[in-house]
């Protein structure tokens, strides 16, 4: 169990103050007096019935005035004690109390728990609050105005001078904030000073010990510790009612090789934006979802609109040929299609006035299996038009690529799925190959999860399962899922994705290109490239794609801007690292495997 620290306000110069009186002691010793100042006087009851000092001097008249005179001093005391009493609580106090001096004063009395820390699913501290110091003024006891401005301005060189002076110099206020959660160097400069008026308030601040790593899924507080984005928010009431952890689903073992290798593959390429999701495919737990660029969750006020943008769950892009996945596998578990059957990808393909073209020429005719190898959007376009667009809205609608997912992050921080309000041929055919349709990262990476772990669709979730199993809906046959698993493979071992073949385990997956929407159609000359796939194939547990925006190719690329040159080879080194700290076993290296860079074409 987890107790607050209370407030205890303090002086600048390290100790509490106390309420100051102006009466001054009183001491007088008689110069005839033959005991120290410091005995006391015995006394003796006369006959009169009166008090006298044994060895006393004084008469009876010196005394009586001296004692009126005390007692006038004690009672012109209790008057000003009183009437200061009065003003402090009367309900016409002219005393302006401000909302944060309302604030600290209940936070003196009320027990209010600490908000609970966050922790990844190895229990690695993610999120906490620590106490920390604030520094408040009270005007009234400010001696020197210019002296406590000056030498608050030393400490907080970037504090506004005009809200300084406003602070310091406000009359009729008892309390006003001068920085909140200091540091321990700026709390000691400030005692040194010793301004009478200057006080500390101790307080809690929210940490994140990984920084910027974890920004976007945990979001952040106000200055309060009230959660504004991200799991803060999310799990808000729990975190503040409860002592226990919140596990999250995340491994920052994970999210961080993650984010270090997409942001190489980002500077390689001169890409402004980029987004990993890792899944793991029996639970749809998200293992780690990172978003570029990150913003610094303790300078809010100074991230762009760019790093706060989460582009992993909140933005929607095309991406290409990525949804060749879902075309066929629909055309197998939907249309009884076989691998082997053959489709015309060489006549021209004409819907309306629109054009499907390939990124090369296949030849006439391609089998099922080299439509996908090749990433053929003639062949696919035909898949999906044998099929009917009723029935592919209805397919992908059961992956949930029509409907935000219900993940742990507010409606804000989710990308709406951009769908086409009407469904003809050329949206048909378009779609089959990720062409008119917008999706986030995250939603795509769970729907292809579904494909590869036999079939089950679940909802994704970020925060950590009790056990091994979550109950799903089943949207193909689990034999489906093995032919798209050896599909995948195919891919990478003789296709378009075959700089994804990572050394020892073995892998599957789908190159992705779209040119990017502009007004009025596409820009030819700028892309998106992605790869998503899995691993290990014989038993898929993870899912990973790895998308990069607007992408500048190079001379490692040859001038190209695809998936296959972009994404692919970031993928293969995130799993070569990823492999070994998720447990996944290397596995023998296959005769065959692993295509020749020219066979990388999407």
């Amino acid at each position: 169990m987890i107790h607050r620290l209370l407030n205890k306000p303090e002086t600048a110069f390290g100790e509490h103050e106390h309420q100051k009186t102006s009466a001054q002691q009183v001491q007088s010793v008689h110069p005839d007096m033959d005991h120290s100042p410091m005995q006391t006087s015995r006394y003796t009851l006369p006959s009169d019935g009166t008090y006298a000092p044994l060895n006393s001097a004084y008469n009876q008249a010196a005394t009586i005035p001296r004692l009126a005179f005390i007692g006038l001093g004690f009672l012109c005391l209790f008057v000003i004690v009183t009437v200061r009493l009065i003003g402090l609580t009367s309900s016409d106090n002219r005393v302006n109390e401000s909302v944060d001096y309302q604030h600290w004063r209940a936070g003196l009395t009320l027990d209010t728990p600490i908000r609970a820390p966050i922790v990844d699913r190895n229990g690695e501290l993610l999120a906490v609050s620590l106490p920390v110091m604030s520094v408040y003024v009270d005007p009234r006891d400010v001696l020197d105005s210019e002296k406590t401005i000056q030498g608050l301005s030393a400490v907080f060189p970037d504090m506004d001078q005009a809200f300084l002076r406003a602070q310091v110099n406000s009359e009729n206020s008892h309390f006003r904030w001068v920085k909140r959660s200091i540091s321990p160097r700026e709390e000691k400069a400030i005692r040194q000073l010793g301004l009478p008026g200057v006080r500390f308030s101790e307080e809690l601040r929210r940490f994140y010990p990984k920084g910027n790593l974890t920004s976007h899924v945990l979001g952040y507080t106000d200055i309060d510790g009230k959660g504004l984005a991200g799991i803060e928010r999310w799990f808000d009431n729990l975190l503040t009612n409860t002592d226990d952890p919140v596990s999250l689903s995340l491994d920052i073992r994970a999210q961080h090789i993650i984010a270090e290798e997409l942001q190489y593959t980002m500077d390689d390429f001169n890409a402004p934006e980029g987004a990993a999701v890792l899944l793991d495919t029996e639970t749809s737990e998200v293992i780690a979802l990172v978003s570029l660029p990150s913003f610094d969750p303790y300078n809010i006020g100074g991230a762009s609109d760019e790093m706060l943008h989460n582009n992993a769950s909140q933005g929607v892009f095309e991406l290409g040929s990525i949804f060749k996945v879902f075309t066929i596998a629909m055309a197998l578990d939907r249309n009884g299609v076989q691998l082997d059957d053959e489709y015309d990808i060489g006549s021209p393909l004409v819907i309306g006035r629109w054009p499907i073209e390939d990124f090369k020429d296949y030849g006439h005719y391609l089998s099922v299996r080299d439509i996908f190898a090749k990433s053929s959007n003639k062949g696919t376009a035909r898949l999906a038009l044998d099929i009917g667009g009723a029935t592919q809205q209805e397919f992908l609608r059961r992956l949930g690529l029509f409907s935000m997912p219900a993940v742990e992050l507010n409606q804000a921080e989710l990308g709406r799925p951009d769908v086409q309000s009407h469904w003809g041929q050329i949206q048909t055919a378009t779609v089959s190959y990720g062409h008119g349709i917008a999706v986030s990262p995250l939603q795509v990476t769970n729907a292809f999860s579904a494909i590869v772990n036999d079939g089950t669709f679940r909802q994704p979730t970020l925060i950590k399962s009790e056990s091994n199993y979550r109950p799903g809906d089943q949207v193909i046959r689990p034999e489906t899922s093995e032919i798209m698993n050896e599909l995948l493979r195919y891919v990478v071992t003789n296709g378009t994705g075959s700089k994804a073949d990572a050394e020892g385990y073995e892998v599957g997956g789908k190159t992705g290109t779209a040119d990017i929407a502009s007004e009025g159609g596409y820009d030819d000359d700028r892309r998106n490239s992605s790869f998503i796939g899995a691993f290990p194939m014989n038993n898929p547990r993870y899912s990973l794609l790895v998308f990069v925006q607007d992408v500048v190719p190079n001379n490692s690329s040859h001038g190209f801007a695809t998936g296959g040159w972009v994404a692919a080879p970031a993928f293969r080194k995130m799993v070569e690292r990823l492999a070994p700290i998720l447990d996944v076993a290397p596995t023998m290296p296959e005769s065959g495997s692993g295509g020749s860079s020219n066979r990388v074409l999407d």
